[in-house]
Formats: C-alpha cells, structure tokens, sequence
C-alpha cells in the first residue's frame, strides 16, 4: 500500500528545515516594548527580530569604518577623504540663485598628541591649512547612515592664500609644500590627476 503525505505533514517538514524556533520568558516591561515596537512598525515578531538584527550590523560597520578613519587620521600619512561641506551645501539650498557648485571638497585629516591638522582643497584647488590646538577639536562620528568629519571652534592658526596675496599660484604651492605636512606628490595625485578610486565618503561639519 502506498504511503500518502498531506499538505500539512509536507509544510510541516519543510518548516522543521527552514526555520528554528526559539522560546524566550521576557519581563512584562520588555515584551511590551516589543510588541509595541511590532505594532509601531507593522512587523511580524520575526520580521521585528531580523529588522533590529540588520540594523545592529549596520550600526557595527559605520563604528568600524568610523574608529579605521581614525586610526588612519593618527597616523603619519594622515587620511584623505571625499568630503560633503554641510555648511556649504545648505548654503547652496538656502540660496538657489547662486551658483550651483559642487558642495564636495577633498580633505586631507592629520591628528597628533598636541594639535589636529584639516587640509581642504578649495575650489580653486588651491590648498588650505587650519590648524586646532588640540586633537579633540577634531574628531569623527557616526550620524544616521553617514561618518561625519567635525571641527569645533576656530582654528588655532591658518595658512592659505587669500585675495591680497602677493605670491603666483606656483609660489604659494612651493610655499605650502615646504611649510606643512602635504607634499606635492599627494597633492598632484589627488587634486590634479584626480586619483582616488577608494577614496572614503564622508561628511564634514564646520561647527563654530
């Protein structure tokens, strides 16, 4: 006699194989800001779980890449990056009359014992130096899905050319490469022949 299988007994072994399941005993307070948290977001307890599940993981990969940026800013090459101007691209929002530029700037991070060093590539592309007298006036954090670059106060001591300057644009980067921590090879890589593949992305604030 031929044995049959019904619909039942067939989902049945394929959720044995699918899935796992797990028994919790919760606090009332804690199940009732789950269930609440569930009914908020229109999720299923499982959908709810793999949700926050996704959300950790994504959380643990900004704080890597985040404490990676600084590791690499502390070191002795310091750290370029591809930085969106915040300050900048409001500017840009709030005033839609003017001149649509890019609010992106290159941006090279040096952070020692006693100071924090920000190279910013204007749009002239000539390099600018703003120096802060301690490195905590310099540091990076995760907000929302970004890692955002912030520097608090005015900095300490500043080196770029302004319009009275009396140098040539090849003066001043002679100049520039002789007096601070960005060499000319970096600067040509980066800013002239644009090599930057894995360049990171992040944000930078200006907070004064």
């Amino acid at each position: 006699m031929q044995k049959t299988t019904t619909s039942w007994q067939t989902k049945e072994r394929y959720n044995k194989k699918a899935y796992r399941s797990i028994n919790l005993k919760l606090k009332p307070a804690t199940y009732d800001r789950i269930e609440g948290m569930r009914e908020e977001n229109d999720l299923s307890r499982p959908e709810l779980i793999e949700t926050l599940l996704t959300e950790k993981e994504r959380r643990t990969a900004l704080q890597n890449t985040k404490e990676e940026l600084e590791h690499r800013g502390k070191s002795k090459e310091g750290l370029w990056v591809n930085a969106l101007n915040l300050n900048y691209a409001a500017l840009l929002k709030a005033l839609p009359l003017m001149p649509q530029k890019d609010p992106h700037q290159k941006i090279k991070v040096i952070i020692k014992e006693n100071e924090a060093q920000v190279y910013v590539i204007r749009d002239d592309n000539l390099p600018a130096l703003y120096i802060y007298d301690h490195p905590a006036l310099v540091y990076f954090e995760v907000v929302g899905d970004a890692i955002r670059l912030t520097t608090l106060g005015r900095a300490a001591e500043r080196k770029s050319c302004e319009s009275d300057c009396k140098m040539s644009e090849t003066e001043y980067l002679a100049w520039f490469f002789e007096n601070t921590e960005m060499n000319k090879e970096e600067y040509e890589r980066f800013v002239i022949r644009k090599e930057y593949p894995d360049l990171p992305n992040i944000e930078y604030n200006v907070d004064v």
